[in-house]
């Protein structure tokens, strides 16, 4: 019976994770347009892709990796900056 529920309390870390995202990505919505709310999303998954790749399975991130993460987050400053 043990080996059932072995996983619960990472399943119950990321049903609380999922819901704190979907209540950040409501707010966000009613903020910001459907295009900038969507980009932030993007760029948010693929940073903490790359945190996890780094922290859990020890990845070394090249100098390509760490220009991109740059340029992701210039392009989601300027999103912000000149939106209507």
């Amino acid at each position: 019976m043990e080996e059932n529920w072995a996983g619960w309390k990472l399943l119950a870390l990321g049903s609380v994770l999922y819901g704190v995202s979907a209540i950040g990505f409501f707010f966000l919505m009613r903020m910001y347009k459907v295009f900038t709310v969507g980009m932030l999303h993007s760029f948010a998954v693929i940073f903490l892709s790359i945190v996890l790749s780094l922290v859990v399975f020890k990845e070394k991130i090249n100098a390509r990796e760490i220009l991109g993460l740059i340029l992701g987050v210039a392009s989601v400053c300027l999103l912000i900056r000149f939106q209507d």
